[in-house]
């Protein structure tokens, strides 16, 4: 729980409407990549597939948010769903909502196919994961 903490305690000391966990990953191409400013705040979301032509910082949403309340009231009734990444941070940048980029110097991992799984598995094995908390 502590990583959520810090993420709270980021948002909460920028009064930010959002903070999203950010990381980079090892397979950024087919990655949704997040574009934010030197001060963190996040300017836009590039979903794949990326244009050929553009080059997109190494930066991906690691799917763990603190958002307030009152952020979330434009899409509170019903209408179809939504996908955080795809759909509603877009959007809430639109609206001109704050998004706070935490960009993680923690060890976070995307373990969404069967061989990512597996290297993880590794890594936690071999004390990869323990050293990168140390």
């Amino acid at each position: 729980m502590w990583i959520w903490n810090e993420i709270r305690r980021a948002r909460e000391g920028s009064q930010a409407d959002a903070a999203l966990l950010l990381h980079p990953n090892d397979h950024p191409l087919d990655s949704d990549l997040v574009e934010a400013d030197a001060r963190n705040w996040i300017t836009a979301f590039h979903n794949r597939p990326h244009p050929e032509d553009k080059w997109f910082r190494n930066l991906v949403n690691a799917g763990l948010y603190v958002i307030s309340k009152a952020a979330l009231q434009p899409w509170i009734e019903p209408r179809k769903p939504l996908d955080f990444g795809k759909d509603l941070f877009p959007a809430m940048l639109d609206r001109g909502a704050k998004l706070l980029a935490y960009n993680s110097p923690e060890y976070i991992k995307d373990i969404g196919t069967p061989e990512r799984y597996d290297r993880i598995c590794a890594e936690y094995a071999s004390g990869v994961v323990k050293r990168s908390f140390a």
